[in-house]
């Protein structure tokens, strides 16, 4: 019989259990003479009985499919046909079709059309391109875009465009297709037709626009992996390696033996887990941990984690297996980085942990590693120190040469640089150039002043030779918010209003500053390197130094950001203020922004004081002072308000510990601080 296996698996199982035909035919809800074809192997039991049969008899499902001869349903693992664009809000929709319409046509200057209540000429945004080609795009928000619909918006479009456009977030029915047919340039877009076209775009602009809209897509859309945290060390570095660019990697490493051998050696170290490496920034911790790995056998394994990406729990499991480097470079600013060290200490415990931060950031740093079980040697931490006058003057030697500049200079660049190796490859590179006069060689502070104004200004006047204060103005604001994404809407809002520029040429600079390697991409995000000099313009527009008071700059700043943006202010401005106050100035950087933030935590209901808590987690080591202010309002002024959004997703109200809970992750970052411990105990207990 051709089932007969298959009769005589049921037949034995059924005797097993000391069952007959008519026991499991009840339990099936089959006639007993269907059980008796079974197991006479005459006929098969149909998938679902079959199915229920393994179940019964306690079968692995796929050995029970397979002796019955069906095959196995194959998953369906094609990719999402649509993104969720019908959940965009209407002004995300708008930013969304811009971003994609710049994305199709890159050279044309794509905008909308003016605010809802100008005359927009019955369009939302539209594309000029160099040939004087004009594009328009209307965007539909509507569950139902019929033919009379169709008709309506032909109707009102009064702008002359060589082709108009409808883009729809919903399916187009049939009589919607029929009915733009009837009119000459049009077209319309459904959400099918708007996935077909992100498709066809070229890869990075694809995954930037899914990346930033819809985030968490881009595996179920595009196919695409989300960016790993983890890169080797080539791609750590390669945008930093260019000679054309001011700032570069790719000179020659002077000095530092003693140092490169100290990290050689780290791994001999069974018994230690982690090394720090320690120095002010521009001193060439980054140009150190580049020459250590090429100096390491190719066998190696190295990966650096990707400056603030964040680590999900799935991102250990991709880890290089067995004995391996994690480098981690600038921990001083990531707030992760007691999770990070708990994590590889529990689950990767081979990994060795290269640690570089600048010197404030190094006893929090050996908190986290003491907290997480991390093995290190407070004795064996690498401090860098100033290179020598000779090794500065070889590296300047090398670039003046390259950039056919007088080497006679590099003497006097060493001498004023040997403390600061990025100073010396930016000053070798503006003196060569004769973008800095060698005067003021003469003059140590002078040249240190102009060192980074120039850098600043010499880039803005390369980028942007028709209105360089556009591209110092981008800077400015940049430095105060990064990292940034610059297709996110809430960014792209913040600089129109604040630059009062349109948003493809602040795009087109921001892509020229990238292209120039002053901008440098880590996933989705960029910042302004080197840090240098992001510390430079940062310091430049908030403090007034010849006044000795804040610029207000940073203060205004704030009130116009939302979100990440505003955290990411708070955050930078704060280690801004912080060392400051380290060296004796008091610029009560914010003054306006901490009673206003205070002020509006008192009125806060209790998801936004949880909110606010989280974001001042991030900054409660610089400005210990500020967040025990808040900590005190939370425990002292509490309150029962419960915003209207989160009632309906609750059968009970939620209690004042959505707050509460946030509170010791903020005093564990004052308790650094000797001088507040106490303090932030008698809160704890509280």
């Amino acid at each position: 019989m051709k089932y007969s296996n298959l009769g005589n698996l049921i037949k034995s199982e059924r005797e097993k259990r000391g069952w007959e035909q008519a026991d499991l035919a009840a339990m099936l809800k089959r006639g007993q003479q269907t059980i008796s074809r079974w197991e006479k192997g005459n006929s098969r039991p149909r998938q679902d009985d079959l199915l229920k049969l393994a179940k019964i008899f306690s079968g692995d499902e796929d050995v029970w499919l397979s002796i019955a001869d069906y095959q196995p349903e194959a998953p369906d693992i094609s990719l999402a046909p649509f993104l969720p664009i019908f959940n965009l809000a209407p002004e995300n929709f708008e930013l969304f079709s811009r971003d994609l319409v710049q994305a199709i046509h890159p050279t044309a200057s794509v905008h909308r059309y003016g605010v809802p209540g100008n005359d927009q000429e019955g369009i939302d945004l539209y594309a000029d391109c160099p040939d004087k080609k004009v594009f328009d795009y209307q965007c539909k928000r509507h569950k139902q875009f019929g033919p009379a619909d169709i008709d309506e918006a032909v109707k009102t479009t009064t702008l002359k465009a060589k082709k108009h456009h409808l883009l729809l977030t919903r399916r187009a029915t049939a009589d919607a297709r029929k009915a733009i047919r009837k009119h000459k340039n049009w077209d319309l877009w459904d959400l099918e037709d708007v996935a077909a076209e992100i498709r066809r775009l070229p890869q990075d602009d694809a995954l930037r626009i899914v990346d930033t809209y819809f985030p968490g897509w881009r595996k179920k859309f595009l196919g695409k992996d989300d960016p790993s945290p983890w890169l080797p060390p080539e791609d750590f570095f390669s945008p930093l390696l260019s000679k054309l660019k001011i700032f570069s990697h790719g000179w020659s490493f002077v000095g530092r033996k003693k140092e490169v051998e100290s990290l050689q050696d780290f791994y001999k170290q069974d018994h230690l887990q982690a090394i720090i490496l320690s120095g002010r920034g521009g001193i060439g911790k980054s140009r150190l941990l580049r020459e250590w790995t090429c100096k390491l056998p190719g066998s190696t394994k190295v990966v650096f984690l990707s400056e603030r990406i964040e680590v999900s729990p799935q991102d250990y499991e991709f880890l290089p297996k067995g004995p391996a480097y994690l480098v981690i470079d600038d921990v001083h600013d990531r707030a992760d980085m007691l999770t990070i060290l708990s994590s590889i200490a529990r689950t990767r415990p081979e990994i060795k942990l290269v640690l570089s931060t600048r010197p404030y950031g190094v006893t929090r740093l050996q908190d986290e590693m003491a907290q997480s079980g991390v093995t290190f040697d407070r004795d064996q931490s690498i401090n860098l120190n100033d290179l020598t006058i000779e090794d500065a003057k070889n590296l300047s030697e090398e670039i003046l040469t390259a950039v056919n500049g007088d080497k006679n200079y590099a003497q006097r660049i060493a001498e004023i640089t040997k403390d600061c190796p990025l100073a010396t490859v930016v000053g070798s590179q503006l003196v060569g150039k004769g973008q800095i006069k060698p005067e003021v060689l003469n003059n140590d502070e002078e040249f240190r002043q102009q060192l980074m104004r120039s850098f600043r200004n010499i880039v803005a006047g390369q980028i942007g030779t028709s209105n360089p204060e556009a591209v110092r103005d981008l800077l400015n604001l940049i430095s105060l918010i990064q990292p940034i994404n610059s297709l996110d809407p809430h960014f792209q809002q913040l600089a129109e209003k604040l630059l009062g520029q349109k948003d493809d040429h602040i795009h087109r600079n921001i892509n020229a500053l990238e292209d120039a390697g002053v901008l440098l991409k880590r996933g989705s995000k960029l910042r302004i390197v080197p840090d240098l000099l992001a510390d430079y313009i940062r310091a430049d527009v908030s403090y007034d130094e010849k006044n000795n008071r804040p610029t207000g700059y940073a203060d205004k700043v704030f009130d116009n950001s939302q979100n990440e943006l505003a955290t990411n202010l708070l955050v930078n401005i704060s280690q801004l203020d912080w060392r400051l106050s380290s060296n004796g100035v008091q610029a009560s950087l914010l003054a306006e922004v901490w009673a206003n933030l205070k002020e509006q935590f008192r009125k806060a209901k209790i998801y936004e004081r949880s909110a606010i808590l989280t974001a001042l987690e991030k900054i409660a080591y610089y400005q210990p002072e500020q967040v025990l202010e808040f900590v005190r309002i939370a425990l002292e002024e509490p309150t029962d308000e419960i915003e209207d959004q989160y009632k309906q997703y609750s059968f009970t109200d939620p209690s004042y510990r959505v707050v509460t809970e946030k509170i010791a992750p903020v005093l564990k970052y004052v308790a650094y601080h000797q001088d507040y411990l106490h303090e932030a105990l008698e809160l704890l207990r509280s």
